[in-house]
């Protein structure tokens, strides 16, 4: 958060210093900057209905409204074409290196399992889940930004060197994420996968994704459970979110105008729920981890309406960027974010990562990196 208020302020500051106001509002999105300030409104209105608006207020002005700016700060940037590269690289970079650090360190506590150390068994299974649970959407995210490069129309143009930099890329980031039990990840990112293949028209690369599944299901099960305890935690994993979208309905019947508030739901679940135990032992009940059924519980039907609004000029927007851009990286890059936000969604029907900074940040700088750049005033090569 500090450093994303850092460059915040440098931004605010290199705008004012040069005087290019205007030029930073002509580049802005405008259609989803509307859309998602409608938002906000409803975020806002149901905080000051709730019998906790401070909380919601403080949740509004401190996370929902300052990353706002990450769309508005990524879409004044426009940068050119080597710029684009170099923050590209920078970014996959990085999150190369992290998933490759969690792949070391599943591997060496793998081969100490077995050597008869039984008692890292559970060490097997928590070393990559660390990192693919907190940051499995980004983990996709930056999968499918790498397929788009790829696969685009000017992909036999690529640098000789940026190919097989990019195919090692992309194969840390779909490993660490196989060897996860994250299952939405493994739906988001196939989905978001096959419809960059499709609309490059690359239909024989489509038989990789059959044996994507294949390697997830049968080959690198022993990998991801080597206690064998996968059926159990797929178990409980399904019956917690069961048990927390019955409550999201009950909320929802109970204030179906405004809701309850966009607010830490624990003692909203304790509340419809007082019998349930393992939500407080495992602090899983801060929301109802469904983008629409939190939206639900805590906005009501004006937020259902207004986050629905959202979601489509904001795929309409993406769309008409990834039509409009010139071949080459622009393009990449938008159909890339276009599919980044496919994924959003199918990660949505699981998790309510809406709201999540290190998802939504992720989300919105390539959104305002594909929108910011009106079609008449395209980077130059």
């Amino acid at each position: 958060h500090l450093s994303f208020f850092i460059g915040l302020a440098l931004f605010v500051g290199w705008a004012s210093l040069s005087g290019s106001w205007r030029r930073v509002w002509a580049a802005q999105p405008r259609p989803l900057l509307a859309a998602y300030g409608a938002y906000l409104l409803v975020v806002f209105v149901s905080g000051l209905a709730s019998d906790v608006p401070g909380e919601v207020m403080h949740v509004l002005f401190q996370k929902r409204l300052p990353i706002t700016f990450v769309l508005i700060a990524f879409a004044a940037l426009r940068p050119n074409r080597r710029q684009l590269a170099l923050w590209l690289g920078t970014w996959l970079g990085a999150l190369t290196a992290t998933a490759l650090v969690a792949l070391v360190r599943h591997g060496f506590y793998l081969s100490q399992l077995l050597t008869n150390d039984a008692n890292l068994g559970e060490k097997v299974r928590l070393s990559i889940i660390s990192t693919a649970l907190t940051g499995a959407e980004v983990l996709a995210f930056g999968a499918v930004v790498i397929v788009a490069r790829l696969a685009g129309p000017m992909r036999d143009r690529i640098g000789r060197w940026e190919r097989p930099v990019l195919s090692f890329a992309l194969a840390v980031l779909l490993g660490a994420l196989s060897l996860s039990f994250t299952r939405s990840a493994w739906i988001a990112i196939t989905v978001a996968i096959a419809g960059i293949l499709l609309l490059n028209r690359r239909w024989w690369t489509l038989i990789g994704l059959p044996a994507y599944w294949l390697a997830l299901v049968y080959l690198l099960a022993p990998l991801r459970f080597p206690t064998g305890n996968a059926a159990a935690t797929t178990e409980s994993s399904t019956n917690w979110r069961l048990e927390m979208w019955q409550v999201a309905a009950q909320v929802y019947r109970d204030h179906p105008i405004l809701g309850v508030g966009d607010r830490d739901m624990h003692p909203v679940f304790h509340h419809y729920r007082p019998a349930s135990g393992w939500y407080e032992a495992y602090g899983l009940a801060g929301h109802f981890h469904s983008t629409w059924f939190h939206t639900a519980a805590s906005l009501g039907t004006v937020g259902l309406i207004a986050i629905l609004a959202l979601f489509a000029v904001w795929l309409v927007a993406l769309w008409r960027s990834w039509r409009t851009a010139p071949p080459g990286i622009e393009a990449d890059l938008a159909l890339g974010a276009l599919a980044a936000f496919v994924a959003l969604q199918i990660f949505g029907l699981w998790e309510a990562n809406f709201g999540d900074m290190e998802v939504i940040i992720v989300v919105l700088a390539l959104s305002g990196l594909a929108l910011g750049r009106p079609t008449s005033e395209r980077a130059d090569p």
